[in-house]
């Protein structure tokens, strides 16, 4: 949650972040008035599978929610590797 609370503060395109130990979202957005940012959504769905990350199918209402849970048995460098992945994703679908 630290991490994703990070990328909250680091990406405008981040409305919020919520959860409860390994079942998280982040809600993405176009603006202020958290406008949903879905073909945003999936372009960093499009960006990570890419790098070899795959990510659930968005959630939400509006489907600008991304969810994840990762395994239980997940490394801590796999983890950091996913992170990273998205934190890059979100750079790039904000610049464009």
């Amino acid at each position: 949650m630290k991490r994703l609370d990070e990328m909250k503060e680091n990406h405008t395109i981040v409305g919020d972040v919520r959860g409860m130990g390994m079942m998280c979202g982040l809600e993405l957005v176009r603006d202020v008035k958290k406008t949903p940012a879905i073909e945003e959504m999936k372009r960093v769905i499009e960006y990570a599978l890419k790098r070899g990350v795959i990510l659930q199918p968005p959630g939400g209402r509006f489907g600008n929610v991304l969810k994840m849970s990762p395994p239980l048995p997940i490394t801590e460098e796999q983890l950091d590797f996913g992170l990273r992945t998205l934190d890059v994703a979100l750079t790039s679908v904000e610049k464009h």
